[in-house]
C-alpha cells in the first residue's frame, strides 16, 4: 500500500485547502466588521513593541545560545517568571490604557495602585485554589504515583473544590456560611497537609521547567498567553458584575448567599455560586469572588496543556493553551459576564485527564486490572459538575462513551452514545433544551437511537470478541456511585423545600414560594381595579414617540383599547425561543441544525455582537482532518470532502441571507448586512459581489434541496447524523489507526461531547468549551504531524499553510481582546470601562462607581431599596444585583412573558399595572433595550414591549421615578448635568425626541 500521494492528488489537496480557506476566512470578517475597527484603531502598538523588546530580551538571557537564538533553543522558566512577565506586561498595558483612554492623572502611579491591588486580590482567590488542593490530596493519595506531578495537582484542585462545594452547600442549609467557618473548612486542611502544600507552591513558583528544541514560532504563543493574562488581569478588577447573567443570576446569587449566610431557596444547583461566594464572604471583596469566575480560565488552560502533553511536545502543547485562551466566546467571559463555564469546563476537563492519564500511565495491558477508585473520582467530579450546570450530562455520557471505546472499541463507543442519548431524551433532554421536537418525532427519535444504540454494540461484541460480564460494568456502577454523592445535598434542599420528591423540582429548581405568581383569576371587570379608558387621541401621539425607541416600528399592536385578544394556541411565542432559540436561529427543520458550524463561526444569528462566536478556526480546519491516504489515493476523498463542505457552507449561507427561500431577496439581505455593520467599505462590496454570485451558483442545487429538507423532522437529522458518523468513520479510520492511544481517546471524547452539542445546545457556543478545549489539542496534532493531513510530499505546504492560518487567527484575536467589547462606542482601545478599573486605581466605590456610570443609577436604587417590604416587577436591566434581597422582592419577567399571559387570560393587557399593585409590587423595572435581543421572524419580543410600554406611557397609575434616557425638551429651563457637563433644553424622559437612548426606565406604582 503507497504511503504517498502522487503528484496530481498533492496539488488538488492545496487547491482544495487555499481555496477553502478563501471561502471561510473573508467570510468570517466580512460577518465581524468589528474587527476592522480593532485592527486600524489598535492602540496598543507600542504596547507590543515594548513587549516583544522585553520578551526578546528574556529570551536572549535564558536560551544559553545567544549566537543561535534564531533556530533551536532550550528555555528554562519558573512560576515567578511568568508572574513578574505578567505583572510587568499587566503595568505597561494599563499605561497605554491610561493614555488612550483615561488621559487624565499619573498612570505610572495609578497602574502601580492597579497591580497592588489586583496582586493583592490575586492572594486571595490563590488561597482558596491552595486550600482546595490541599482538601484534595487524601482521596488522590492511593494512585498519586500513576499521576504526572502536574496533573495530579490540577486534579487535586479540581476535587478540592468538589468537597470544598459539597460541604458548602451542607452548612449553608443550616446557615452557617459565615467567615469563620469557611476559614476553618479551608485552613484546616491546608495545615494538615502544609508539607504537601508548601511542595506544591514551591513547584509552581520556584521550580525551573525546561523546554527543548524551541523556536520564536514556538514561544511566540508563550508571549501571546502573557499578553492575554494581562489584559485578563485588569478585566476582572471590577467593584460588581457587569454581565447581564452574571448580575441577574450567577453573581447574584453569590451576592445573596454572602447577604443570608445560608443557600437562598429555590433555584437549581448553584454549586459554582457557592464557590464564587468564598471569596466575599472570607475577604469582603466582590472583586475575588469574580476572579472565581473569570481566572478560572487559567486553570482550564492548565489542563489543556496536561491533556496535549499525552500525545505532543512540550513547545506544541502550548498551542492548544493559546487557542482556547484567544477563542472569542473565551474572551467575552473574561471581559464581560461572570458566569459559571469556566468552573464547569475546568472540573470536566480534569475529570477527562484523570481517566486518560491515569490509563496511560498504567499501560494498555492494565485495563482489565484498572482501579475502580479513578472511576469513584471522575464520578464525584461529574457529580459536581452537574451541581454547577446540568450541562456536565454531555461530560458524564462522554465518559460513559470513553468507557465503553476501551471494552468494545469504536462500534461500541458509538452504542453507548446513542443509548445514552436516547436515555437522555427520554428523561426530557428536548424539554430542558427547549428544543420543541413534536410528540410524534420525538417518539420516533428515540426509537431510532434506541434501535442504532442495540445494533452498535451487538456487533461491536461480535467483532471485538467480548462477553458482556458483571465485572465490566464495576467502572459504571462505582462512577454513577460517587456521582450521586454532590447531588445528595441538593436533592435534600429541594426535599425540604417542596416538601415532596421530585425530580423535575431538582433539575429545573423550581422555587416553592408563590409570592410571585400573578393570580390570572383576578378578571378585569373587578370593580376593585378600576379599568383605564385610553383616549383615541393620545394612541397617535404616544406611538410616534415611542417608535423613535429602539425596535419600535410595529403600529399593529394592543395600544392599549380594550378588546377581545384572538385565541393563539401556537407555543412558539414563548420567553424560550426569544431568548435562547436566537443562538441557533429560526429556520426550520433540517437546515436549523445544519446551519450550525457556519452560525456557529459566522455568529450572524446574533449579528454585530462581539465575542459571540467559536472563530473560522474550527470550520476552516475540521474538513481537512478528514482527508485520507490509502491505495486509491487521497483523489476521492477530495471529491467526497469537497462536495460535503460545499453543501454545508451553501446551506449555511442560504440559512443566513434567504431563509424564506426566495432568491430575489438576496441582494438586499446582503445589502443589509453591509449597511448595519460596514456602511462604506471595499472590502465588504467586494465580498458581497462575490458571495452573491456563489450563492446564485448554488441556487440549483441548494435551492430545492433547501426547500425539501426544511420540511424535515428532527429525526430526520438523527438519521442524517449517523449516515454523516459512518462517513466520517470511512474517512478518518486509517488515520484513526495512526494516532497514539491518548490521541485516539481524545477523539472520542470530541466526537460524544460534540455531538451532544450540536443537538441540544442550541448553538450557545459556551456550552461546547469542553468539546473545543479538546478540539484545539487535535489541531496542535496537525501541528507536530503535518504529514497526518495529507501525506509526506505535503509536509512543507501544511506547515506554511496552518502557521499562516493560525497566525491570522492570533493576530486578529489579539487586536480583538484589546479592543472595546461594545459595538459604536468611540473608545475603540477601550477593552475595560474605565469606571470599573477606577476602582483599583483611585478606590471609587461601588456606588462611585455606579455614580459614574450613570447619575440616575443610585437614584433609582435607593427608591428600590428603600422598602424592603415593597415588590418589583423587573424585565431586563443590569441592576438585579443591586436590589437588595431580590429573591423574594423581585419578579423577572425579561421577555415580559408574564405580561403577555395575563393580557390572554383577561384580554386586558392595560390592567397588568393594576394587578402589579394588587399584589404588592410598587416599582416597575424596564430595560429600554428589550426588544433588541428579538431575532425571532415574528418578532413577538419587539411587539410585546411596544405593548407593555404603550400602556406604561398612559396610565395615571405611575409615574417615572428615574430613567437614563434623554429626550428633547420645548422649556429651555430643562437641563441635564452628567460628569461636569451640562446639557439644556433636554431632560430625562420617555416620550420626546430622542437625544440618548439610555438602558433603564423605573416606574413608580402609585
Amino acid at each position: 500500500m503507497p504511503t504517498e500521494i502522487n503528484k496530481t492528488n498533492s496539488i488538488l489537496f492545496k487547491i482544495l485547502a487555499i481555496c477553502w480557506a478563501f471561502f471561510i476566512i473573508p467570510d468570517y470578517f466580512f460577518n465581524h466588521a468589528y474587527f476592522e475597527k480593532s485592527i486600524s484603531n489598535f492602540g496598543y502598538t507600542g504596547y507590543i513593541l515594548f513587549s516583544i523588546v522585553i520578551f526578546g530580551g528574556f529570551l536572549f538571557w535564558k536560551s544559553g545560545k545567544k549566537d543561535n537564538i534564531l533556530k533551536s533553543f532550550s528555555l528554562s522558566i519558573s512560576g515567578w517568571q511568568v508572574v513578574l512577565g505578567s505583572s510587568l506586561s499587566a503595568l505597561v498595558l494599563y499605561i497605554f490604557f491610561h493614555n488612550n483612554i483615561l488621559k487624565e492623572g499619573n498612570a505610572i502611579s495609578e497602574g502601580i495602585r492597579m497591580l497592588g491591588v489586583g496582586l493583592l486580590y490575586s492572594l486571595g482567590f490563590m488561597w482558596i485554589i491552595v486550600s482546595a488542593f490541599a482538601m484534595g490530596i487524601y482521596p488522590l493519595q492511593k494512585i498519586k504515583n500513576s499521576l504526572h506531578k502536574v496533573s495530579h495537582q490540577i486534579i487535586s484542585i479540581a476535587l478540592g473544590l468538589g468537597i470544598l462545594g459539597t460541604i458548602a452547600a451542607i452548612i449553608g442549609q443550616f446557615g452557617l456560611l459565615y467567615n469563620w467557618v469557611l476559614w476553618m473548612l479551608t485552613t484546616i486542611p491546608t495545615l494538615v497537609f502544609h508539607k504537601e502544600v508548601l511542595t506544591f507552591l514551591k513547584s509552581i513558583m520556584v521550580e525551573s521547567v525546561t523546554f527543548k528544541q524551541l523556536n520564536l514560532l514556538k514561544v511566540s504563543t508563550l508571549f501571546l498567553m502573557l499578553i492575554f493574562i494581562a489584559a485578563g488581569f485588569i478585566s476582572t478588577l471590577k467593584p460588581f458584575p457587569i454581565g447581564f447573567d452574571g448580575s441577574g443570576l450567577y453573581m447574584n446569587t453569590t451576592s445573596l448567599i454572602t447577604n443570608y449566610h445560608a443557600l437562598p431557596e429555590g433555584g437549581q444547583a448553584f454549586n459554582w455560586s457557592l464557590i464564587m461566594a468564598f471569596g466575599e464572604i472570607m475577604f469582603g471583596q466582590t472583586t475575588i469572588s469574580i476572579m472565581l469566575s473569570h481566572f478560572m480560565v487559567f486553570l482550564i488552560v492548565a489542563v489543556i496543556y496536561r491533556l496535549a502533553r499525552l500525545a505532543m511536545s512540550p513547545s506544541r502543547a502550548w498551542i492548544p493553551m493559546m487557542i482556547f485562551l484567544a477563542l472569542p466566546s473565551v474572551v467575552y467571559q473574561t471581559v464581560r459576564e461572570e458566569k459559571t463555564d469556566f468552573g464547569l469546563t475546568f472540573i470536566i476537563l480534569a475529570a477527562f485527564l484523570l481517566l486518560l492519564e491515569i490509563k496511560k500511565n498504567k499501560g494498555e495491558k492494565a485495563e482489565e486490572k484498572f482501579d475502580l477508585l479513578p472511576w469513584g473520582i471522575a464520578g464525584f467530579l461529574f457529580g459536581f459538575a452537574f451541581g454547577i450546570k446540568v450541562l456536565a450530562i454531555y461530560g458524564i455520557v462522554a465518559a460513559g462513551t470513553l468507557w465503553a471505546y476501551r471494552q468494545w472499541g469504536k462500534f461500541g463507543a458509538f452504542g453507548i452514545l446513542s443509548l445514552g442519548t436516547c436515555i437522555l431524551f427520554l428523561g426530557g433532554l428536548s424539554d430542558l433544551a427547549y428544543m420543541n421536537i413534536p410528540p410524534k418525532s420525538l417518539m420516533i427519535s428515540e426509537i431510532i437511537l434506541g434501535l442504532v444504540g442495540i445494533s452498535s454494540l451487538l456487533y461491536a461484541l461480535i467483532k471485538e470478541k467480548r462477553k458482556i460480564s458483571i465485572p465490566s460494568f464495576s467502572k459504571p456502577a462505582i462512577f454513577l456511585l460517587f456521582l450521586m454523592l454532590p447531588i445528595l445535598p441538593w436533592t435534600v434542599k429541594h426535599i425540604s423545600e417542596h416538601k415532596s420528591i421530585s425530580f423535575s423540582n431538582i433539575i429545573t429548581g423550581k422555587s416553592p414560594d408563590q409570592k410571585f405568581k400573578i393570580p390570572f383569576k383576578i378578571l378585569a371587570d373587578k370593580e376593585d381595579l378600576n379599568p383605564l379608558e385610553i383616549k383615541r387621541n393620545q394612541e397617535k401621539v404616544i406611538q410616534q414617540e415611542l417608535d423613535s425607541l429602539p425596535n419600535r416600528k410595529y403600529q399593529n399592536g394592543n395600544t392599549g383599547k380594550k378588546k377581545r385578544a384572538p385565541k393563539n394556541n401556537n407555543k412558539i411565542n414563548t420567553a424560550e425561543r426569544e431568548e435562547i432559540k436566537r443562538y441557533i436561529g429560526y429556520e426550520k427543520g433540517f437546515p436549523l441544525y445544519f446551519s450550525i458550524p457556519y452560525d456557529a463561526t459566522m455568529g450572524n444569528n446574533i449579528p454585530g455582537r462581539p465575542y459571540i462566536d467559536i472563530s473560522f478556526l474550527f470550520l476552516l480546519l475540521a474538513p481537512l482532518i478528514f482527508l485520507r491516504r490509502d491505495k486509491k489515493g487521497i483523489a476521492p476523498n477530495l471529491f467526497y470532502s469537497l462536495i460535503i463542505v460545499s453543501a454545508l457552507l451553501g446551506l449555511g449561507w442560504i440559512s443566513h441571507y434567504i431563509p424564506n427561500g426566495n432568491y430575489s431577496t438576496l441582494e438586499n439581505s446582503i445589502q443589509n448586512a453591509i449597511n448595519s455593520s460596514w456602511g462604506e467599505s471595499g472590502f465588504a462590496s467586494a465580498w458581497s459581489g462575490i458571495l452573491t454570485t456563489i450563492i446564485h451558483l448554488f441556487q440549483g442545487i441548494d435551492g430545492p434541496l433547501y426547500n425539501l429538507l426544511s420540511g424535515l423532522g428532527f429525526h430526520f437529522v438523527l438519521i442524517f447524523i449517523i449516515g454523516m458518523t459512518a462517513l466520517i468513520h470511512f474517512l478518518f479510520k486509517n488515520k484513526f489507526r495512526e494516532l497514539p492511544s491518548s490521541m485516539k481517546e481524545i477523539s472520542v471524547l470530541i466526537f460524544s461531547t460534540s455531538i451532544l452539542w450540536f443537538i441540544s445546545a442550541n448553538n450557545i457556543p459556551w456550552y461546547g468549551f469542553p468539546s473545543l478545549a479538546l478540539m484545539g489539542i487535535l489541531f496542535a496534532y496537525l501541528l507536530q504531524k503535518p504529514e497526518w493531513i495529507a501525506g509526506t510530499e505535503n509536509i512543507k505546504f501544511n506547515q506554511y499553510f496552518l502557521g499562516i492560518i493560525l497566525g491570522i487567527f492570533f493576530i486578529s484575536m489579539t487586536a480583538l481582546r484589546l479592543s472595546n467589547p461594545e459595538i459604536g462606542s468611540k473608545y475603540s482601545s477601550a477593552f475595560i470601562d474605565k469606571v470599573f478599573i477606577q476602582h483599583a486605581t483611585l478606590g471609587k466605590t461601588k456606588q462611585e462607581c455606579l455614580a459614574d456610570l450613570s447619575p440616575v443609577y443610585n437614584i433609582a436604587l435607593d427608591a428600590m431599596n428603600e422598602n424592603l417590604d415593597k415588590k418589583i416587577y423587573r424585565a431586563g436591566t443590569y441592576l438585579n444585583y443591586h436590589i437588595k434581597e431580590n429573591d423574594r422582592r423581585v419578579l423577572e419577567d425579561n421577555q415580559l412573558k408574564e405580561f403577555e399571559s395575563f393580557s390572554k387570560k383577561t384580554h386586558a393587557p392595560e390592567r397588568f399595572v393594576d394587578l402589579l399593585k394588587y399584589n404588592g409590587f410598587s416599582h416597575i423595572l424596564y430595560d429600554i433595550n428589550t426588544p433588541n435581543i428579538d431575532k425571532t421572524p415574528e418578532q413577538s419580543l419587539a411587539k410585546r414591549s411596544n405593548d407593555f410600554l404603550v400602556i406604561l406611557s398612559q396610565h395615571p397609575g405611575i409615574k417615572i421615578t428615574a430613567t437614563d434616557r434623554i429626550v428633547k425638551s420645548p422649556n429651555n429651563t430643562d437641563f441635564v448635568e452628567e460628569k461636569g457637563k451640562r446639557q439644556n433644553a433636554v431632560r430625562y424622559g420617555l416620550l420626546g425626541p430622542q437625544v440618548r437612548q439610555g438602558t433603564f426606565i423605573l416606574f413608580e406604582i402609585l
